[in-house]
């Protein structure tokens, strides 16, 4: 059964990489793919929960950061890498046209995910 997304994923290069902390620890989180609906990323040291609700700050390149509630979607091992994936939850305008934005330049780059 194919998987449907409801975003475009896109799969950040080391030239225009995302940067996303988890407050108020500020420890990093290791993004895989970016949409304009959330983050997937590598688990690493963090113990998340499906459902547990974030505060992420968010760093694009060549735009202010911002912060933004997220809920963890899922959890999950596979190929040797835990995964997880966070939807964005109630962002503004402006947040919105600055992840539309950033995902929209890597597609034009052939990035997408």
């Amino acid at each position: 059964m194919q998987e449907r997304r409801q975003n475009v994923r896109v799969r950040p290069v080391y030239d225009s990489a995302v940067e996303v902390f988890l407050k108020p620890s500020n420890s990093a989180l290791d993004i895989v793919d970016v949409s304009i609906g959330g983050f997937g990323f590598l688990i690493r040291e963090h113990a998340l929960e499906v459902g547990q609700e974030l505060t992420l700050e968010v760093r694009l390149p060549r735009q202010d950061s911002f912060e933004a509630k997220a809920a963890v979607r899922h959890v999950r091992s596979g190929s040797g890498k835990d995964m997880g994936g966070v939807q964005l939850l109630e962002l503004t305008p402006d947040q919105a046209t600055k992840l539309r934005r950033y995902v929209a330049e890597l597609l034009e780059r052939g990035q997408m995910r």
